[in-house]
C-alpha cells in the first residue's frame, strides 16, 4: 500500500458529533488532597462554573533575578495545571490571609551547583505547617530543574507528582516540508527539530524511560520505526510498515503495522514480542492504557469508530484516542468531528461519556500527561480559543491555555528520561 496514501487516510479521518451530557460534580477524593476542593457545576443551559482551591506562589523577599525567573517557571506550570486559583504576585501575603502558598528561591549550594528551593505553606488548626523542598541545578537558570521542582510541589499539594519536567513531542509540518518531528518543555518553551528532512514523520510515542520513538518514511521509503538517538531503523516483526507506536508506563507496546491491504494493531510486553490484536482491515492510532488495554481508531459500517481490544466502545466517526491515567482511574478519551466543529469526549469505561469541550473547527490530535490529568490537543483551523495551535487544559477543567501557536498531526508527552 502506498506511503503516502496511507498517511492522507491518516490525517483526514472524518469525524462528526454525538449528542452532549450534562457533566456531574466529581467525587472528591479520601484524605487532605487539596483535589478534593475542586468543584464543578453545570447545567444543560450554562457553562461551566469553576471553584479551584487557592494557591499563593511568591518569591522569597529581596528576590535575586534568577529567582524570579524560577519563580516565572513555577508559576506558568502551575497556572497550566488548572488545579488551583493562582495567585502568582511578587508582593508578600498580608498577615491574615491563610491560602496556601509556595516560597521560591534560587541560592548557591556552595557545592559547585545552584540550588532551587521551594517551601510550600498551609493553615492548619491554627497554625501554619511547612515543607521544604530542594533541587539541585545545572545553572541559575536551568528550567528542567524548575520543572522538575514544580512536579515535586504539586506532590506535597496534591499527593500525586505533576508532569511538567517530561517532554512533549510534535508532529507537524513546516512550510515547504513533509511532516517532521518536534520536542518541546511541556509549558511550550525549547521547540527544536528532532528529526531530518529527508524523513516524513507518522507518528510519535515515549518509553516509559523517556526515550522517544518514531516512524518514518526516508525518501519515500517505507515507513519505519526509530530511536532517538539511533541513526538506524528497528527491526520490527512482523515486516510492515508502520503507521502508529504507542507504549504504557510498564513498557507495553502497540503498533500499527501495514500488511498488504491492511493495517492491523499489533501489541505485547515489548517490541521483540508482538501478537495481532484482531483481523482488522485498517486498525491505526493505537493507545496502551495502564492496565495494557489497547484503544484505536477503526473501520466500521463505513465510518470511524473507537474500539478497545475487539469492541467498540464509541458511536461513529470517532479518532486519537488516548490514555489518561487519572488518579480517580483510567480514562479513555477521543476526538469526534463534523464537517464544522470538533468535540474531545472522556470516558471511564463502565461508564456514560462525557463531553469535555466543543469548538468550531477541526481538533486533530490529543494525548495525556504521564500524571494522568492534563490533555494536551491541537487545533487546527478555525476561530475558537486563540486560534490555531497546541494547547493544554486539566481533564477535570479544562479551561485550555495556548502553548504554540503552531498545530501538530501527532502528540505525545513523556516523562523525564532516565538520565535526568
Amino acid at each position: 500500500m502506498n506511503g503516502k496514501l496511507l498517511l492522507a487516510l491518516l490525517v483526514t479521518l472524518v469525524c462528526s458529533s454525538t449528542p452532549g451530557v450534562v457533566r456531574a460534580e466529581p467525587e472528591p477524593p479520601a484524605g487532605e488532597d487539596v483535589l478534593g476542593e475542586i468543584v464543578v457545576e453545570a447545567t444543560r443551559d450554562e457553562a461551566k462554573r469553576i471553584r479551584l482551591p487557592p494557591l499563593v506562589v511568591k518569591p522569597a523577599a529581596g528576590a535575586s533575578v534568577d529567582t524570579i525567573a524560577l519563580h516565572g517557571v513555577m508559576a506558568r506550570d502551575l497556572e497550566l495545571s488548572g488545579l488551583f486559583e493562582l495567585d502568582a504576585s511578587l508582593g508578600e501575603p498580608a498577615t491574615d490571609d491563610v491560602r496556601p502558598r509556595v516560597t521560591v528561591e534560587a541560592v548557591d549550594s556552595g557545592l559547585g551547583f545552584p540550588k532551587l528551593v521551594a517551601r510550600v505553606e498551609r493553615w492548619r488548626d491554627g497554625a501554619w505547617s511547612a515543607e521544604l523542598l530542594e533541587q539541585a541545578a545545572a545553572g541559575p537558570r536551568d528550567r528542567a530543574a524548575a520543572h522538575r521542582l514544580t512536579d515535586r510541589v504539586l506532590g506535597v499539594l496534591t499527593g500525586r507528582e505533576g508532569s511538567f519536567s517530561g517532554r512533549l513531542a510534535l508532529v507537524r509540518r513546516s512550510e515547504g516540508s513533509d511532516p517532521r518531528l518536534y520536542s518541546a518543555d511541556p509549558d511550550g518553551r525549547g521547540l527544536e527539530v528532532v528529526t531530518p528532512a529527508s524523513q516524513m514523520v507518522v507518528a510519535a510515542a515515549f518509553q516509559p524511560s523517556g526515550v522517544l520513538f518514531h516512524a518514518a518514511s526516508t525518501h519515500s521509503g517505507a515507513i519505519r520505526l526509530h530511536r532517538s538517538g539511533s541513526p538506524e531503523p528497528l527491526a520490527v516483526a512482523p515486516r510492515g510498515s508502520i503507521y502508529g507506536v504507542a507504549f504504557n508506563a510498564v513498557g507495553r507496546v502497540a503498533l500499527a503495522i501495514a500488511r498488504g491491504p491492511r493495517i492491523e494493531i499489533w501489541t505485547g510486553p515489548s517490541l521483540e514480542s508482538l501478537t495481532r490484536l484482531r483481523a482488522g482491515s485498517l486498525d491505526m492510532q493505537p493507545a496502551v492504557g495502564p492496565d495494557g488495554r489497547v484503544a484505536f481508531t477503526a473501520e466500521s459500517k463505513g465510518t470511524t469508530r473507537i474500539f478497545v481490544g475487539t469492541k467498540a466502545v464509541t458511536p461513529g466517526r470517532a479518532s486519537s484516542p488516548a490514555w489518561c491515567d487519572h488518579p480517580a482511574g483510567a480514562r479513555l478519551v477521543w476526538i469526534e468531528r463534523s464537517s464544522k466543529s470538533s468535540w474531545i469526549w472522556s470516558r471511564t469505561l463502565g461508564k456514560p461519556a462525557e463531553q469535555l469541550l466543543g469548538v468550531r473547527g477541526k481538533i486533530s490530535a490529543v494525548t495525556c500527561s504521564p500524571d494522568g490529568r492534563l490533555l494536551v490537543f491541537s487545533y487546527d483551523d478555525g476561530r475558537a480559543l486563540d486560534g490555531p495551535g497546541i494547547y493544554m487544559g486539566n481533564v477535570d477543567v479544562l479551561r485550555p491555555r495556548q502553548l504554540l501557536p503552531q498545530p501538530a498531526r501527532a502528540l505525545a508527552w513523556g516523562s523525564a528520561a532516565a538520565d535526568q
